[in-house]
């Protein structure tokens, strides 16, 4: 994959953080409602994460089917951190980029993560936007470096 469609990739996959961002400023109440079944969602794009790669890579049924529901179990149980979360799919993103329809399909499922990442996050009433995207960048740059280092290894 050429370095330019990569990094593009990463960077527009990433900016899912910041539309998560603007979604909580613009819907400060409604989106509360709704707190349990977006946490459901996050849950549901990281196990498709999951299957989407060991199906491109061909992976068996009887070895992927326990790993993905070990990964399930892990995130569903094991409270990690989003900026950890977003290290590990910087690797995910890496990982996906040998297939181009993976790839593809990852970014989306990472832009969208973005999204329900933040907009939980994010007390909308108490900070003001400027301050609160530039800690949200700071905090989540890793995603990109890991993603940009591992490209170049």
């Amino acid at each position: 994959m050429e370095a330019f469609n990569y990094f593009l990739t990463l960077i527009v996959s990433f900016l899912g953080l910041f539309a998560g961002i603007l979604i909580a400023y613009l819907t400060k109440e409604e989106y509360k409602e709704l707190e349990k079944s977006m946490k459901l969602a996050a849950f549901g794009l990281i196990v498709g994460m999951t299957i989407s790669i060991f199906m491109f890579y061909h992976i068996v049924l009887w070895i992927s089917l326990p790993l993905v529901i070990i990964i399930a179990l892990i995130v569903q149980y094991v409270k990690i951190p989003d900026y950890i979360m977003f290290i590990l799919l910087g690797v995910v993103f890496y990982i996906s980029s040998f297939y181009e329809a993976l790839l593809m399909i990852n970014s989306f499922l990472i832009f969208t993560y973005g999204i329900l990442a933040t907009t939980f996050k994010v007390n909308a009433k108490k900070e003001k936007w400027f301050r609160l995207t530039g800690k949200i960048f700071l905090r989540f740059v890793p995603y990109i470096i890991v993603g940009g280092i591992l490209f170049f290894i």
